[in-house]
C-alpha cells in the first residue's frame, strides 16, 4: 500500500495536499462533472434548507462522506411506507434529514441511488455494479483509457460494490463479455461461474456501451490532466446508461491482477505506468519522500 501510494503521488502531484484534492472532495468532484456536462447520478446541489423539498420527490438515496475511500461511510436509503430504511434501522424524515445534513456539512454528497442496468440485475442484486476504467494522461496531451474489470455486488443489502467489502470482480474479455468472477468465501479466494446468491450465470454477460464508457473516462480526465497522470474511474452500469460514480487518485491494482490472472507487467496498464514514470521530470523523483503518507494536510 505504501509503495502504491508513493507511485501515485509521483504521477498525481495535485493529489497533495489532500484538502485541495478534487477527486477526494465529493462535492467538488460532482460540480466539475456537472460543469463538463458528464453524466452523474442526480445530485443535491441546492442550499441545505431546500433538502426536504428535494427529498419529497425521491424514493432511493445514497449518501457519501467526503475524503473517504473504499466505500467507507457510504449509506443507502430506501423510502418505505413508515420511513426511510438504511439497511439496518428505520428512520423518520427528521432523523434522515439530520444524517444527511451532517454529511453535507462535512463536504459529502447526497444523490439518487441509480437503478442497475437490466442485463446486470441478476448478477449484481444489491449495489450498483461499476466498471473500473484506468485512464492515463501523457505529457503529449493524449489521454488513453482501458476497462479491465467489472465489480458486482454479492448480496442485496450492501451500499457499495467494492471487492474488499465482500463483493465480486470479473475481467472483461476481448468481445466485451464477462469472465467468471472472483470473490472471497470463508477467507479464501474463489471463482464463481454463477452468482453465489442468485445462481445466475456471470460468464458471457455482455458489458453494454463499453465504447461509451471508455470515452466518458477520457473526457472526465480532461479537467484533471494537468495534475493527475492517472485516474481509476468507477462508472456505473445504470438503466439510463453509463454514469460516472467517482474518480480515484490512488486506485488499487490488486483486483485487476486477480481478475485477469496476470501481473501489471503483462498488461497495457503496466505499459502506461512505465511510460508515465519514464517521462517524469528528474525534480519529481528528487522531491519524493521515502514514504509518502496519504493524510489530510
Amino acid at each position: 500500500m505504501a509503495d502504491r501510494r508513493g507511485i501515485h503521488r509521483l504521477l498525481n502531484p495535485a493529489a497533495i495536499p489532500m484538502r485541495t484534492n478534487a477527486l477526494r472532495n465529493k462535492q467538488a468532484f460532482a460540480r466539475i462533472m456537472r460543469e463538463y456536462g458528464l453524466p452523474i447520478p442526480s445530485t443535491f446541489f441546492e442550499p441545505r434548507a431546500n433538502l426536504p423539498d428535494w427529498l419529497s420527490e425521491r424514493t432511493r438515496l445514497i449518501a457519501k462522506p467526503s475524503f473517504s475511500s473504499k466505500g467507507t461511510g457510504v449509506i443507502a436509503f430506501e423510502r418505505r411506507s413508515d420511513g426511510w430504511y438504511d439497511g439496518r434501522v428505520l428512520l423518520n424524515e427528521e432523523e434522515l434529514l439530520t444524517v444527511l445534513d451532517r454529511i453535507l456539512h462535512r463536504g459529502g454528497i447526497v444523490q439518487d441511488r441509480a437503478t442497475t442496468h437490466p442485463e446486470f440485475r441478476g448478477i449484481s442484486p444489491g449495489a450498483l455494479p461499476t466498471v473500473r476504467v484506468m485512464s492515463f494522461a501523457y505529457r503529449t496531451g493524449e489521454i488513453v483509457a482501458f476497462a479491465p474489470v467489472v465489480r458486482l455486488s454479492r448480496d442485496q443489502t450492501g451500499a457499495v460494490d467494492n471487492f474488499n467489502a465482500g463483493n465480486l470482480v470479473s475481467a472483461i474479455s476481448p468481445d466485451n463479455r464477462l469472465d467468471a468472477a472472483w470473490g472471497i468465501s470463508s477467507g479464501r479466494i474463489e471463482r464463481f461461474s454463477n452468482h453465489p446468491l442468485t445462481g445466475r450465470p456471470i460468464a458471457d454477460c455482455k458489458v453494454p456501451s463499453l465504447g461509451q464508457i471508455l470515452e466518458l473516462a477520457r473526457r472526465a480526465h480532461e479537467p484533471f490532466a494537468a495534475g493527475f497522470g492517472m485516474i481509476g474511474w468507477d462508472i456505473g452500469l445504470t438503466d439510463m446508461g453509463p454514469s460516472i460514480i467517482e474518480g480515484n487518485w490512488n486506485p488499487g491494482t490488486d483486483i485487476i491482477q486477480l481478475a485477469m490472472q496476470t501481473g501489471l507487467d503483462a498488461l497495457q496498464i503496466g505499459e502506461c505506468y512505465r511510460t508515465l514514470l519514464d517521462t517524469l521530470p528528474e525534480e519529481a523523483w528528487r522531491n519524493a519522500k521515502p514514504i509518502q503518507f496519504d493524510i489530510l494536510k
